[in-house]
């Protein structure tokens, strides 16, 4: 939530640090998000696979 805060930030006052620029922290961190919500539904297709045997 926090990356996602900056870049929004850094967007709207179209702030850059080097190559850091806000279209690059919204896209790291909607890639994070996306790899979290895989690990979670992974781990619950896990867990009703589990409950079932």
């Amino acid at each position: 939530m926090g990356l996602t805060s900056i870049g929004a930030l850094f967007k709207i006052i179209h702030f850059e640090l080097g190559f850091i620029t806000g279209n690059v922290l919204l896209s790291t961190s909607t890639g994070f998000k996306l790899v979290a919500i895989i690990l979670a539904i992974t781990k619950l297709i896990d867990i009703y696979r589990n409950k079932k045997h």
